[in-house]
């Protein structure tokens, strides 16, 4: 084989090694903490009735509050629909596929309550999946970028 038919084909694969990094690349990041300032993520725990003796009433992790800024025109519909179709993209990631999103107005702010496998609204005896989806979404959500 010739020495030009060698730099011909190894300027080929170089190209198609390109080619494949490129189409590879990172999705975008997550617009809560980079488009979106956040300012502060708690701990979003639900009432759960034991239904024991005494029938008490335990607060159990449930995910994460994501406080963001508000900002001129932006509504809490609009950031839902967004959030919702980062994580579908893969750009927002809170360790649960099936993380439910809940936006709503709060004083000067709004509030992203990301959730473990539907729970918002839902009452229903908490299992240790659970517990620990709710664990990896508040992780998650804590290491977003804040003010």
């Amino acid at each position: 084989m010739s020495g030009s038919k060698v730099v011909a084909m190894a300027g080929g694969l170089i190209a198609l090694l390109a080619s494949v990094g490129v189409s590879r690349a990172a999705p975008p990041p997550c617009s809560l903490g980079t488009e979106y300032p956040v300012l502060s993520v708690t701990p979003y725990k639900r009432s759960w009735q034991s239904g024991g003796y005494y029938d008490s009433v335990n607060r159990i992790l449930r995910g994460a509050d994501i406080r963001v800024a508000a900002q001129p025109g932006l509504t809490a519909p609009w950031l839902q629909r967004k959030v919702e179709a980062e994580m579908a993209a893969g750009q927002c990631q809170f360790g649960d596929a099936n993380a439910t999103v809940e936006v709503y107005s709060e004083d000067v702010s709004l509030v992203v309550r990301v959730t473990s496998s539907g729970q918002v609204g839902h009452v229903n005896e908490p299992t240790t999946a659970q517990d620990a989806q709710a664990v990896e979404i508040l992780r998650r959500a804590r290491e977003l970028p804040t003010r």
